[in-house]
């Protein structure tokens, strides 16, 4: 029988979901400033942001604002580089430099 959980859920031991799940032991989500760097046309480059929290091993799920990304701007990946650092991969796919401007973006941590 399926088990339905409404409002917030507390646990000092973390949880997991099924029989053989992976523990989650933390999940933290807000949003943080990220000011990517000018790209060059048919470029990658790296953006470091500062989330209070995050650790090395977290999986990180970041989304760019609402308003979306420049065309041609992707996020290639997001991921903790140090204890309080995540790191951003921007591709510019377009022909021209593309120079974002700076928005507040989500995330969510989750640690296992």
């Amino acid at each position: 029988m399926a088990s339905h959980l409404s409002g917030p859920v507390y646990s000092t031991n973390g949880f997991a979901f099924g029989d053989s799940g992976t523990e989650i032991t933390y999940i933290q989500r807000g949003t943080v400033s990220v000011n990517p760097a000018s790209l060059n046309a048919t470029t990658a480059a790296d953006t470091s942001i500062t989330i209070t929290g995050a650790q090395t091993g977290d999986t990180v799920i970041l989304n760019p604002p609402t308003a979306g990304l420049t065309a041609g701007m992707f996020v290639v990946g997001a991921w903790v580089s140090a204890a309080d650092t995540v790191k951003v991969r921007l591709y510019n796919s377009t022909g021209g430099a593309i120079d974002e401007a700076a928005a507040n973006w989500s995330y969510c941590l989750i640690r296992s």
